[in-house]
């Protein structure tokens, strides 16, 4: 199915391209020594003793972390028992990292905003009040002249050029997010996305600007993108939720039926009849939280959903959104994967040493797909005629190997910094296609990110936790079968087993008690080699935080005082 649309904003968070062969095993700088990335690991707190139960720890949680918290909390799918590990512990290992939590470093994100005669180009911008990504979508309504209010999201008025200098909408909305490009990988390797910079100082840039919300994974963060609200009313609040007391994945089925809002694709494409272009490129369906309910919601109709599974097929959910017959037809992957391949010199399917080249399943963890996707975006836009008329068209897309590279390599090793420039290129070319395809002054553009990323465990000092791990002492502390369906972890808490707990006696509040108390002794996974800067602190309490979803309101007035 195709559909015409007219005007529309570009909100990206792009891609790059790097040429150039070098001598650090193909990273696109020549003949220069690889920079150190740019890291100070917070100090850590002398921890004498336990907490005396759950109550008494989460007393002393900061109220910033505890509203986040909270406005990732979706009755009867999120946890039935909330944590927030001690700074700087966080669940992965020592060399593979997560990126969940409630802090800073996770939460803040670049949001910049850019286009001419659409956006003010008063460079960074420091607002008085909260900026969060929720206030996305209201601000997008506006430029394209649609009235979309939400209850979290507030327009960004300060960086709009006021209505009536507007000539008209921008003809196209690309909206791109940096998956795990958040401020503190930018931070980090602060020479590597020089077009994003230019971008911030062009136009506007949300200092201080934060996803609102926990925790910092990827589904809901979207969601709130495309919803203009935060999980606790849209109802994506992790990666693998509850439904109906059941496991289920928030898009399982590549849908969004467990969006409980609608989405501004879903409420502007209703209020122009459906005739705008509304559509997606991304890796994963947690991408379609930005998009729309397609013809999933009541009056809606099929928009484009591109995805892109791990076998680089590209594909759709049919019934429920459309994908053009010839996606799969697009050139230009091989080229791609040759030019990555050679910029060590040789045509050796490696990249940064790697021998991964020659796998789908293993590039898409390099730049290839970074490189290649701005391709597939191009030839979409152009062919299903994004900002061809009168209506103002939505074009949605994530860059995912940030993301990917930073799970296998920690946002502290040069895989990142690769990665980072060559999505950061990528701004260049689509700004360039924008001028040429839609016309200079006639699109504007978002740049933004999901979640930051955890540093390497041994330079942050921070103690990988091992949900395995966790989940067997629970269930051994409580007398149960550790591969029993009493407890299951998630970046946010742990569910429980309801019937278990009635049948045993045992209460949320008595598990809360056991995780605050929980030590990093006990989390050790047998067999495992332990760092020496670690063994003194065997006896410190992994949480800073854990108590029952339904005490919200006793962990409130505690903080209150």
């Amino acid at each position: 199915m195709r559909k015409r649309g007219v005007v529309a904003l570009a909100l990206v968070v792009v891609a790059a391209c790097t040429q150039g062969q070098d001598t650090n095993g193909g990273s696109g700088r020549p003949n220069q020594a690889f920079p150190e990335p740019v890291f100070t690991p917070v100090e850590l707190d002398e921890v004498t003793s336990p907490p005396d139960g759950w109550l008494d720890g989460s007393c002393g949680l900061d109220p910033v972390i505890f509203e986040r918290m909270m406005r990732g909390h979706f009755p009867e799918r999120s946890p039935d028992v909330l944590w927030a590990p001690r700074t700087p512990n966080f669940f992965g290992g020592f060399i593979q990292t997560g990126h969940s939590g409630p802090w800073d470093y996770l939460a803040e994100v670049p949001l910049v905003f850019y286009g001419p005669g659409f956006i003010r180009p008063v460079g960074p911008v420091s607002l008085e009040r909260e900026v969060t990504l929720a206030d996305i979508a209201p601000t997008l309504g506006e430029l394209i002249g649609f009235d979309f209010p939400t209850p979290d999201g507030r327009v960004l008025d300060e960086i709009l050029v006021p209505e009536e200098r507007r000539a008209e909408p921008p003809k196209v909305v690309v909206v791109v997010a940096w998956d795990g490009g958040g401020t503190n990988v930018l931070e980090a390797w602060p020479d590597f996305w020089p077009e994003l910079k230019g971008l911030k100082d062009a136009g506007a840039s949300l200092e201080g600007a934060t996803i609102g919300s926990s925790p910092s994974v990827t589904p809901p963060v979207h969601t709130t993108i495309g919803t203009g609200v935060l999980p606790n009313r849209h109802g994506v609040v992790e990666i693998i939720q509850r439904n109906n007391g059941r496991s289920v994945n928030s898009f399982g089925g590549k849908v969004a039926d467990l969006v409980e809002v609608p989405m501004l694709g879903d409420a502007y494409d209703l209020s122009v009849d459906n005739q705008a272009q509304i559509g997606l490129l991304a890796y994963k369906s947690w991408h379609l939280g930005m998009l729309s309910h397609g013809a999933r919601w009541p009056g809606g109709d099929e928009d484009m959903a591109v995805l892109i599974d791990v076998e680089e097929k590209l594909g759709t959910t049919p019934g429920v959104y459309y994908a053009p017959d010839y996606v799969n037809s697009i050139g230009g992957l091989q080229k791609t994967i040759d030019e990555v391949d050679l910029r060590d010199g040789r045509r050796d399917q490696t990249w940064l040493g790697r021998e991964i080249l020659d796998s789908p399943r293993d590039r898409r963890h390099t730049s290839v797909w970074t490189l290649h996707q701005t391709k597939v975006i191009k030839t979409l836009m152009r062919r299903e005629g994004y900002g061809a008329d009168e209506i103002p068209d939505l074009f949605f897309t994530n860059y995912k190997q940030l993301d990917e590279a930073g799970h296998d390599w920690n946002m502290l090793n040069r895989e990142i910094a690769v990665v980072l420039e060559d999505t950061d290129a990528q701004l260049a070319e689509l700004t360039e296609f924008l001028d040429k395809q839609v016309g200079k002054r006639a699109w504007a553009m978002v740049v933004t990110a999901d979640h930051g990323q955890q540093p390497d465990a041994q330079e942050a000092r921070g103690w990988p936790i091992s949900m395995s791990e966790l989940e067997k002492d629970i269930a051994e502390h409580f007398d149960q079968d550790p591969d029993g369906p009493f407890v299951q972890g998630s970046a946010s808490g742990m569910w429980l087993d309801d019937e278990i707990l009635q049948a045993e006696g045992i209460t949320q509040e008595d598990v809360a008690d056991f995780i605050i108390r929980y030590p990093i002794r006990d989390n050790i996974v047998e067999g495992e080699d332990i760092p020496e800067q670690y063994r003194s602190r065997y006896d410190e309490p992994i949480f800073e935080a854990a108590f029952p979803e339904t005490a919200e309101s006793q962990v409130a007035r505690c903080l209150a005082g």
